[in-house]
């Protein structure tokens, strides 16, 4: 599980990024929320969840929260807060912040929360080892997808060189032709869901991406 740790105080983050890592966590750290939204926009990058301060001077943890949910709304957040803020709480609900977590905690006591908003999200999804890996699947499906954009304006801009021309369209084709096969394998698992062990599909698509 791949986790951003935002926080603008560089100690608490490395101090949340090693215990996280020692429990076999990606973690990627970001010392503002602008630094997160980086991590979340680099194609490079996977975020299955954001654990977010809520003070911080750039940009607050709810303002954050909302940003994520208007671009990601798959990613789920928790939000660290010293701050027993009623009205807080009932903003966050309403942009539908996964859990909150009070400061001081224990590296256990985050740990917890982390598994309860899984489960949670496991429910809701009926733990189906295809929702699970739908943020990977969308992440996977978004860097040919780059390349095909990319590839695409330059073009427009070399219209009068053959060659040049012939070389964007060749790299616009295999990202195509990416995108094409993750397809293929997924309805290939779709069709033969029924016919297989719930983990299964897990390992056969993780195995494409």
């Amino acid at each position: 599980m791949n986790i951003l740790i935002v926080d603008d105080e560089r100690d608490q983050v490395e101090s949340l990024a090693r215990g996280l890592r020692k429990q076999k966590f990606f973690v990627l750290e970001a010392h503002g929320s602008q630094e997160a939204l980086e991590h979340l926009e680099s194609p490079s990058n996977r975020v299955d969840m954001v654990i977010t301060d809520y003070a911080m001077p750039d940009m607050d943890g709810l303002e954050l929260l909302k940003e994520i949910r208007s671009r990601y709304d798959y990613i789920p957040v928790i939000i660290m807060t010293a701050y027993g803020n009623k009205d807080l709480i009932i903003e966050a609900i309403r942009n539908s912040c996964d859990s909150f977590i009070e400061k001081p905690f224990t590296l256990d006591g985050l740990l917890t929360e982390i598994d309860r908003v899984r489960e949670v999200l496991d429910h809701q999804t009926g733990a189906h080892p295809l929702f699970k890996l739908l943020p990977r699947i969308i992440h996977q499906q978004n860097r040919p997808l780059m390349i095909i954009k990319g590839n695409a304006e330059l073009s427009l801009l070399h219209l009068d060189n053959p060659d040049v021309l012939r070389r964007y369209i060749t790299r616009i084709m295999g990202a195509v032709e990416r995108i094409d096969a993750i397809n293929r394998q997924l309805l290939t698992l779709s069709s033969q869901e029924e016919r297989r062990q719930p983990e299964e599909p897990e390992k056969r698509l993780a195995s494409i991406l």
